[in-house]
């Protein structure tokens, strides 16, 4: 199925958003953010609102003009923005939101009220970001629940009250074989699991692209970056920007400093950060961008 309209007559430049998730998770992933703008290739961040750095990143977000900061809309594994209480079905009575996709699917099956508390949170989370003086390039969603029907009915009509032209496109499409290269031995497992998921939510893609198609929004026309999370290196990465297509990809990183607050917040992903931080601010990953004549850019960037 061919997406919604992307960018246009210039479409078929090679143009690359660099975005770096989960902007005000920690202030280390928030040093890591603005290293890998200020020296690195990092144009593109999605802020959490919800985020235990968040004002730290906010900050950091309207001193550095350049960098294209959208909202990384958040429905698991953080507490809530809302105050708890004000989101049945979605969140506990302390305000935690569901801890997997898997929990947010059986809430939204199981409670009536889920759906409009999606909205509610959501809401609530784009308000604090843009009171905090930005104003959002694009919107995507801590692990790509947006695929989601309910939650992508939230998100369009959230983008379009906050002005907001462009969401993710959070579908990869590139096979197996393409991807393992450059994917250490000893992280074929995990590149695996990742890859299977990508392959399901594929599910999804007709009816996303069909109700994208209906709003008015643009989507990338690609996007890398889900079936490696966890697992780049320069060898992985060299070869991505070998497979990148004319007209706007996207590529999702996950940059940080695995320091103790990092650690303390239980996610999965802690010294890999680190990898990718150094990656985004290495020579060979900009020469070869540069050899590759890529145009680094961000949503914000990216006109008609």
């Amino acid at each position: 199925m061919k997406n919604p309209p992307c960018s246009g007559p210039n479409s078929r430049k090679r143009r690359l958003i660099v975005n770096a998730d989960d902007f005000g998770f920690t202030r280390g992933v928030n040093r890591a953010v603005e290293r890998c703008f200020t020296r690195g290739t990092v144009r593109s961040a999605s802020l959490m609102a919800g985020g235990s750095a968040f004002e730290d990143a906010a900050r950091l977000a309207r001193s550095l003009p350049g960098l294209g900061v959208g909202a990384h809309l958040v429905l698991t594994g953080l507490r809530a923005v809302s105050e708890p209480g004000s989101l049945p079905g979605l969140a506990d009575s302390r305000g935690f939101l569901p801890p997997s996709p898997g929990a947010l699917i059986e809430r939204l099956l199981r409670f009536p009220d889920a759906r409009a508390s999606v909205f509610r949170e959501l809401n609530a989370q784009l308000s604090r970001i843009v009171d905090a003086g930005i104003r959002p390039t694009h919107l995507d969603s801590h692990k790509h629940v947006h695929i989601l029907p309910p939650v992508l009915r939230s998100v369009t009509d959230l983008a379009r009250k906050y002005s907001v032209r462009w969401i993710r496109n959070p579908f990869e499409v590139e096979n197996a074989g393409s991807l393992l290269r450059g994917v250490a031995p000893s992280h074929r497992k995990a590149f695996w699991k990742q890859h299977v998921k990508s392959l399901v939510a594929r599910v999804f893609r007709p009816g996303f692209m069909g109700h994208v198609g209906t709003t008015g929004l643009r989507l990338p026309d690609r996007f890398h970056g889900v079936s490696l999370t966890g697992l780049w290196n320069e060898e992985a990465a060299l070869h991505t920007i070998g497979r990148l297509s004319p007209g706007l990809n996207e590529w999702m990183f996950h940059p940080g400093e695995a320091d103790e607050e990092l650690h303390r917040t239980g996610t999965r992903l802690t010294t890999q950060r680190e990898v990718e931080m150094n990656l985004l601010c290495s020579s060979r990953l900009k020469e070869a961008l540069e050899q590759a004549g890529m145009e680094l850019t961000h949503f914000g960037e990216v006109k008609d």
